[in-house]
């Protein structure tokens, strides 16, 4: 993924009503718009991935964005300390 990638993606969540974003059995609110209302079981699940959208998507480009540093981070160190750096992270985010 590219950094324009996630630029757009983040462009795109910024430019979303702010969330978060709620549901019920047949309905998704941001605040007090509905998003979509659902009718059967694959729409639920729909409906939940939308509302869980607008919080986990700016999660997630930001754990990119931490990852990514990181990266440069351990691209600038000697190589015999990047082995124990990436191991020691791995343990952190478990």
């Amino acid at each position: 993924m590219t950094d324009q990638e996630i630029e757009r993606i983040e462009a795109r969540c910024k430019a979303a009503t702010e969330g978060p974003w709620d549901g019920s059995d047949d309905e998704v609110w941001a605040t007090l718009d509905c998003i979509c209302e659902t009718i059967d079981d694959e729409t639920v699940a729909n409906a939940d991935f939308i509302a869980h959208s607008r919080t986990d998507i700016p999660k997630l480009t930001k754990e990119i964005r931490r990852l990514r540093s990181g990266l440069e981070n351990l691209a600038q160190l000697p190589v015999f300390y990047v082995r124990e750096m990436a191991l020691k992270t791995l343990k952190e985010t478990k």
